[in-house]
């Protein structure tokens, strides 16, 4: 790929770096042009630190420390980013799941569940009033969701007195988002 004095940028090296420039910037085009920026960059970098290096600044025990708690700090917003992806992944398999299992319910039971225009006109007015100043799309635009919505919750209602249901608001309030 590139070669300054004895050390090289590799192939491997800049397809990671090109990966990296990606994932920050998705719009971002592959093309030629962009290729060959990223290798200069690269090769900018890595002469600036040849530089440094001879310099000793590599050396400097204020410049150790401050590459170690850099690099400390990188790792650990690393380590967020992914502990936040693998509970993502979790929670698409379950919600994935949920889905489905939900979505053959209504279409097994949807037939014997009574929606009057009087039950959508209510839905339609609850999500006006929760949409605050943002405008909800006439009525006849969102009547199939709102039908679902009401079969949904009859049929919440249909479950609750078969089934023991206990809240804990005091231990939800501990959540964290972390």
């Amino acid at each position: 790929m590139a070669r300054i004095n004895d050390d090289s940028i590799s192939l491997k090296d800049f397809d990671r770096q090109l990966r990296i420039l990606k994932s920050l910037r998705p719009e971002t085009q592959a093309d030629d042009l962009t290729k060959r920026q990223v290798l200069e960059q690269m090769v900018k970098q890595q002469l600036l630190c040849m530089e440094a290096k001879k310099m000793g600044l590599d050396k400097d025990p204020a410049v150790r420390d401050e590459i170690q708690k850099q690099r400390d700090a990188v790792k650990q917003e690393l380590q967020d980013n992914i502990k936040n992806a693998q509970a993502q992944l979790e929670q698409l398999d379950r919600a994935v799941e949920e889905k489905v299992l939900i979505q053959r319910l209504l279409d097994a039971r949807k037939a014997g569940i009574q929606v009057s225009e009087s039950d959508i006109a209510k839905a339609y007015a609850q999500r006006k009033s929760q949409s605050g100043a943002e405008p909800l799309p006439p009525l006849m635009q969102i009547r199939d969701q709102l039908l679902q919505q009401v079969q949904l919750e009859k049929l919440v209602d249909q479950a609750k007195p078969e089934n023991k249901i206990e809240l804990f608001p005091d231990v939800a309030a501990q959540g964290t988002l972390d």
